[in-house]
């Protein structure tokens, strides 16, 4: 969508009682609006998956150790250790969020 444009178009729906309530539990776990969430699914979009504040701290972390173990790769004479340790790290980082940053 481009910066300009604004969502006009209005869709309208018949769903049962628990299907109403399915969906506004699953656009909650993944912490959005019931608008953005049937949008990313009938988009064939990725749904963000929901992360706690650790899974996140954690996610940033990894991160800088991983900038710190490409400094250290330069500098040893075990590349190949440091680039297991590296991709071990990548590994982590994609099962905390589900998703590769």
């Amino acid at each position: 969508m481009s910066p300009k444009s604004r969502r006009t178009e209005l869709v309208k729906i018949r769903l049962t009682s628990e299907e109403k309530v399915l969906i506004q539990q699953r656009a909650a776990s993944h912490n959005l609006r019931i608008s953005a969430y049937l949008r990313h699914q009938g988009l064939n979009r990725h749904t963000p998956r929901r992360i706690s504040e650790v899974a996140l701290l954690t996610y940033e972390e990894l991160g800088r150790i991983g900038k710190k173990l490409d400094q250290l790769a330069t500098a040893t004479d075990e590349p190949d250790l440091l680039e297991q340790l590296k991709q071990l790290i990548k590994q982590v980082r994609l099962e905390i969020t589900g998703a590769n940053f």
